[in-house]
């Protein structure tokens, strides 16, 4: 037979016979629900302290799996900690010559001192910072003797014009197992990036070599030129490609024999405006290639005298790597039926009255001035003039300053009396503007040699005219000129 209870507040039913009988429970009494609860109480310690060994095969079914998901293994080796890495890059070549590449490695490594393991992931290659699209996945490093260290298949990097002159390249771990992170530190790689470029002398549109005289001078020879003259030279850069390469900086120099007085200095297409924007003249040429990658520039070569012809040898480089090229032009000397035109003028150092200066015009267009005017104690006295000559050909005022073709007169200067009388010893001059403005102004070029000038010491004594004279140079190459009359009174 079956027996079934089932409880009722204040009473319970007995199943018996095929019928559920009801039975009245006792009243309570006030200290039961104490007994009960300290009965409850000691059971859940006994519980708590023997833990779930005491529960029996149903609850075991139920709270064992359930332990499971809510406290899940941590990962195998990492301690329930995220291990640090350490990622280092390696590059090679270390410089780049453009068009090309470099190549780069990376290792990461965990850096946890126990239960270490390889890292894995991802390697992403920076280039001054930026994270782009290059990067590798990482494998254990079996080169290494360290077992927690991996590593990833090399990774090309090819720089452009963008990265001239260096770029720095890191590499960034994104971890990829959970059980390590990205390394706080990404030290760089700096690659030096630089192109190789090749400067020559080339002929530009409507000419018909790479260096020309203007003027024209000898027939058939358009790289030949007078002492002193202007050669205008066309140079070009270009990459290893082929392509023009604009704005890169070019270097022109000489070696003549014998070295003598080489000078360089920009060319301005015949704007005067645009000489106050070029390097000083000098004996080398410093400049930037154009947008097109073309420079152009003025070559003069002074010589004191000058009998034969001489080959100038230019060359041209460039400041980054590549290769020079050298250009032969011939200096002649200057022709019978192309003499210079001078003009002469004086500075004395004492006895020179206020406002005893003669201020013209010359034929060049430059505003020059010479003393006109001594006076003198009575008796003897030294004076000290400087003779100054200079080539008036060209047109320093007005004209195009690409073809002026001054240079210093050489020769003697004697100072003599209206009467044949002559003052101090004559005396060689010497090339350079040694009196200056406002007496001689510089020409416009900068060019320095198209003056020359030498001191005369001498004794006077009572009224003269004196005149300073320039005979003109043994090669022909100069015209002979006179300076102004200088009035000298010493009574």
């Amino acid at each position: 037979m079956r027996l079934r209870l089932r409880l009722e507040p204040g009473s319970m039913r007995l199943w018996l016979g095929g019928l559920w009988r009801r039975r009245r429970l006792a009243s309570r009494q006030p200290a039961q629900d104490l007994v009960e609860f300290g009965v409850i109480v000691a059971a859940v310690s006994i519980l708590g302290i023997a833990g779930l060994n005491v529960l029996g095969r149903a609850e075991e079914g139920y709270f064992i799996p359930l332990s499971s998901v809510l406290a899940p293994q941590a990962p195998v080796g990492t301690d329930d900690v995220v291990h640090p890495t350490v990622v280092n890059i390696h590059c090679t070549p270390t410089t780049v010559t453009l068009p090309g590449t470099t190549s780069c490695t990376f290792t990461v490594t965990d850096n946890w001192p126990t239960r270490r393991t390889w890292p894995q992931g991802t390697v992403q290659l920076a280039v001054n910072g930026g994270i782009g699209s290059i990067s590798c996945t990482l494998v254990r490093d079996t080169s290494s003797s360290d077992p927690a260290q991996s590593t990833c298949p090399p990774v090309s990097w090819t720089p452009d014009r963008s990265n001239i002159p260096s770029a720095s390249l890191s590499a960034h771990y994104a971890p990829g197992d959970g059980t390590h992170a990205a390394s706080t530190s990404n030290p760089p790689q700096t690659i030096v990036v630089q192109v190789q470029v090749t400067a020559a002398f080339t002929t530009p549109p409507g000419q018909t070599t790479p260096c020309w005289n203007p003027l024209g001078i000898f027939p058939g020879s358009p790289e030949q030129v007078e002492v002193g003259h202007p050669l205008i030279c066309h140079v070009t850069v270009k990459d290893s490609l082929g392509q023009l390469y604009p704005s890169t900086p070019v270097t022109v120099s000489e070696v003549a024999n014998p070295p003598d007085g080489e000078w360089f200095s920009c060319f301005t297409n015949n704007n005067r405006s645009a000489y106050t924007q070029c390097n000083p003249a000098g004996h080398s040429f410093s400049g930037t290639t154009d947008t097109n990658g073309e420079l152009t520039f003025v070559y003069r070569h002074y010589y004191d005298t000058l009998s034969t012809t001489v080959a100038d040898t230019l060359t041209t480089s460039t400041s980054y790597s590549g290769s020079s090229q050298t250009h032969v032009v011939t200096i002649a000397p200057a022709t019978a039926t192309h003499r210079h035109l001078t003009e002469t003028l004086v500075k004395c150092s004492s006895f020179v009255s206020t406002g005893g200066q003669f201020t013209w015009t010359s034929r060049s267009g430059l505003v020059v001035e010479s003393d006109v005017q001594l006076v003198g104690p009575a008796g003897v006295s030294i004076v000290t003039c400087t003779i100054a000559v200079y080539d008036s050909d060209p047109s320093y005022t007005t004209g195009n300053p690409d073809i002026e073709d001054g240079y210093s007169p050489s020769g003697l200067v004697t100072l003599k009396d209206d009467v044949g009388q002559v003052f101090g010893s004559s005396c060689a001059l010497k090339p350079g503007n040694a009196i200056g403005p406002p007496y001689l102004p510089l020409q416009i070029s900068a060019l320095p040699d198209y003056a020359s000038a030498c001191p005369i010491t001498f004794s006077i004594s009572g009224a003269h005219k004196l005149t300073a004279s320039y005979a003109g140079d043994t090669a022909g190459e100069h015209n002979p000129s006179s300076s102004p009359q200088i009035d000298a009174d010493f009574p």
